[in-house]
């Protein structure tokens, strides 16, 4: 396995690469802006877009993303992210969807505020 370390802080380079068909892509230009991006609520919102995409390896990483930004971050907006897990229903997204809320929970004011 090769290490690659993806790291995007050009916004439009991202949303280049979220548009591209092949979801190894997408999902490396997910990884690049969490990692990249200092605008949290842009890449929450972008995030947020994708976390029920119908790709399973998007919408996985979308998710994950999320749990990556509260540990970086620590503050999100939890009302809109609790209102988008709601909506998601697919089976295969429920563990992800899991350890994202037990990553807000270790890293986060997750369920101590009212935004």
């Amino acid at each position: 396995m090769k290490y690659q370390d993806f790291n995007y802080s050009d916004k439009m380079e991202i949303i280049r690469l979220l548009s591209d068909k092949r979801d190894e892509v997408r999902s490396s230009a997910i990884v690049g802006m969490v990692n990249g991006v200092s605008d949290v609520e842009w890449v929450q919102d972008k995030l947020l877009e994708l976390v029920d995409d119908k790709s399973f390896w998007v919408a996985k990483s979308a998710i994950t993303g999320l749990g990556d930004l509260a540990r970086i971050h620590g503050r999100l907006n939890y009302k809109k992210i609790q209102n988008a897990f709601k909506q998601i229903t697919r089976e295969e997204l429920q563990a992800p969807l899991k350890d994202t809320l037990d990553d807000f929970r270790i890293f986060s004011s997750w369920g101590t505020e009212k935004s």
